[in-house]
């Protein structure tokens, strides 16, 4: 396949991936948003937490998706884009601004689920704020009835809260590869240029190998 021919190839695919990426969201918030719907009528707690079930599956072919989508652009950065492609000037460019200093990268991250780049961690903190907004409602309207809010508190009441916060502890630990995106592309076309790089200095061995073989061959 030529140059051009695998160029074109590579990024229709990509942007192939990322349409898949865009629908696979777009179920991701209808699903989660009903559920959610469903849940605030019922008033309950637990409700809540069911939509858990499809942002981890979601989630988690979001994120193969994702990983394709980055060892292809490292694949075009190293092997056809050449010194002034985009993939490799989008890349010169996030090494400047991306993560530059320690400081701001748990803010980044940060940002990054509050602006919705990572939607399944959204939706998530959206599930579990509301799980614990619901849990504390139902303690106080107990404490009111009782007359004593801390004798309407029992073990049953906190569990829906500590549920909340464990799975989207858990969510955002398997959003890891997501919120690092930009680090492991730049892993990847470092482990490609140096493949490329062991791969030239293998040809001209075997150049030299070939020709000294055949030479050998002409003079018997």
């Amino acid at each position: 396949m030529k140059r051009n021919e695998e160029y074109s190839s590579l990024r229709a695919e990509i942007i192939g991936i990322v349409d898949i990426i865009q629908n696979y969201i777009i179920a991701m918030y209808t699903i989660t948003i009903a559920i959610l719907t469903f849940a605030i009528q019922q008033q309950n707690q637990w409700l809540f937490l069911i939509p858990y079930v499809v942002l981890y599956s979601f989630q988690r072919i979001i994120a193969v998706k994702k990983d394709i989508m980055v060892r292809m652009a490292a694949y075009i950065v190293v092997f056809l884009d050449g010194e002034f492609g985009w993939e490799k000037n989008y890349s010169d460019i996030c090494k400047e601004t991306t993560f530059k200093h320690n400081a701001s990268e748990k803010f980044s991250k940060l940002k990054n689920i509050v602006s919705g780049r990572i939607s399944s961690l959204q939706l998530g903190a959206v599930c579990s704020v509301g799980c614990v907004i619901m849990s504390i409602y139902d303690i106080f309207k107990n404490g009111i009835v009782s007359a004593n809010i801390l004798d309407a508190i029992n073990v049953i009441d906190i569990i829906p809260i500590f549920c909340a916060i464990l799975l989207f502890g858990a969510l955002a630990e398997s959003c890891k590869n997501s919120l690092n995106a930009m680090q492991r592309r730049e892993q990847y076309i470092e482990s490609l240029s140096i493949y490329k790089e062991k791969n030239n200095n293998k040809k001209p061995e075997e150049e030299r190998r070939t020709r000294g073989d055949y030479t050998g061959k002409r003079t018997k």
